[in-house]
């Protein structure tokens, strides 16, 4: 998540911080949806609920990893954004 933000013009700590969430994708879509959180990483296929629900995928591991990693391939979590 680091790396597709850091894409994306933000720097850490002035911009953002880490927080880490228990329960994976489900309760990261949870909290983004309820507004506690404003960005979080979302595995397919609960990446299109969150699209469907109206925000934003600002970034794709995938691609900010596909040169350092092979295996990034498989990894399709999205990092999506509040709407």
């Amino acid at each position: 998540m680091k790396q597709v933000v850091k894409t994306n013009g933000l720097e850490l700590p002035r911009e953002y911080k880490i927080l880490v969430i228990a329960g994976g994708s489900p309760a990261n879509l949870a909290g983004l949806a309820s507004g506690q959180i404003a960005a979080t990483t979302i595995a397919v296929p609960l990446n299109f609920v969150a699209e469907e629900a109206g925000f934003n995928a600002i970034g794709c591991s995938q691609e900010a990893f596909v040169a350092a990693w092979d295996v990034a391939r498989r990894g399709d979590a999205l990092v999506c954004a509040h709407r």
